[in-house]
């Protein structure tokens, strides 16, 4: 009880002062995820059946953003909810339900919280760090105005480490939920598959690999399979939610500045242009606004601007359009309020590569844009 009064304690003095390569399949809900079933998990003499898999044409495969997703400050998830109800089971209809990370670290995991209307209503949770890894409950409801550490629960935004490493293993587990109404409530869980979920992550369509598992009452949860952010993505009781939105450009913004303060450079992966164009993506422009708000603060930062491309095309395509790449950025930078002189644009084109250009992998890692402090 103790940690959990400290923790909340800190999380409210912070709001005041301020993998495993898997094979492409089909992008819906529900296709299979390549791998053991659950019953080969538990019981390894058991050899799963093969079934013939699909080759999907290119317009069919959605990024797998499965180990990439991580749980940090600044990250915004909204998870629509369908069929609302509250913990007497009362109907309330459909809203969207967000949850704005403040702070993930040793210490548990805190975030602001909304919900439309009709639900209507908004305040801070915390988990703490032993419920966090050891935690049966998980919390599936909100008070108006509650800010607290449930104390003994984690919820959708991330279950335990109990729960995740438990249903991996093939093991029934413990498992509650925070109803008043104890009719038919789920006592115990179990994986019955892995399955590919869809999400939005700044506006654009992915999917993620997830356990797919059943309560004793039959109700289903898909929680994401990476154990450092095993996130409920779905679920269908006592309400149902799916493709939840992921917003990270406030999250790559704090990176970013958090690499430029210790280490006088920072590159990023997350501003992206149209195709062959300099042309910015929306999602560029949010995290880049993060950029330019620090730079504001900080009248004395002044930064290179480097545009860096793959080795596809001719050298000097790429070489002009990867300045011209890095002057769309300074003139974004410019647009928002920070002073033309304190960036200097600069394209490389494929003369700096930090990885292989003849793999698929090394030529994604090429394409960035790197922000270099200027003494």
């Amino acid at each position: 009880m103790v940690s959990h009064v400290k923790y909340f304690l800190a999380v409210m003095t912070l709001l005041m002062l301020a993998a495993p390569a898997f094979s492409v399949d089909q992008p819906t809900n529900g296709a299979p995820v390549p791998g053991p079933s659950p019953s080969a998990v538990a019981s390894p003499s058991k050899s799963p059946a093969k079934s013939p898999t699909k080759r999907p044409t290119k317009t069919q495969a959605l990024e797998d953003y499965t180990d990439k997703l991580q749980l940090l400050p600044g990250v915004v998830i909204t998870f629509p909810i369908i069929d609302g109800v509250d913990t007497r089971r009362k109907k309330i209809g459909d809203y969207d339900f967000t949850a704005n990370i403040q702070d993930a670290n040793a210490d548990g995991f805190a975030y602001k919280w909304t919900m439309t209307p009709p639900a209507g209503a908004s305040g801070l949770r915390a988990v703490a760090p032993e419920d966090q890894k050891d935690s049966a409950l998980v919390s599936l409801f909100y008070s108006n105005g509650q800010s607290l550490t449930m104390g003994g629960y984690t919820n959708t935004v991330r279950v335990s480490d109990s729960i995740y490493k438990g249903l991996k293993s093939g093991r029934t587990l413990p498992f509650q939920v925070d109803l008043e109404d104890k009719k038919d409530v789920p006592s115990k869980i179990t994986m019955i598959g892995r399955e590919y979920v869809n999400i939005f992550v700044d506006g654009k369509k992915a999917r993620v690999r997830a356990l797919k598992a059943e309560t004793d009452n039959g109700w289903h949860y898909w929680i994401m399979d990476n154990p450092e952010f095993p996130i409920m993505i779905q679920g269908d009781g006592p309400f149902k939610w799916h493709d939840p939105r992921f917003n990270l450009a406030e999250a790559e913004a704090r990176r970013v500045i958090k690499d430029l303060e210790k280490n006088g450079v920072a590159t990023t992966y997350a501003i992206l242009f149209a195709f062959n164009s300099a042309k910015l993506e929306n999602s560029s422009k949010q995290m880049l606004n993060g950029i330019a708000n620090y730079m504001k603060k900080t009248a004395d930062l002044n930064l290179a601007v480097e545009g860096h491309c793959d080795i596809v095309g001719k050298q000097e395509y790429n070489m002009v359009l990867s300045q011209k790449r890095a002057d769309s950025v300074k003139a974004y930078l410019v647009s928002k309020g920070v002073a033309a002189a304190r960036l200097e644009p600069k394209g490389y084109g494929y003369s700096q590569p930090i990885a292989d250009n003849l793999t698929a992998a090394g030529r994604a890692k090429n394409r960035r844009v790197v922000f270099r402090k200027i003494p």
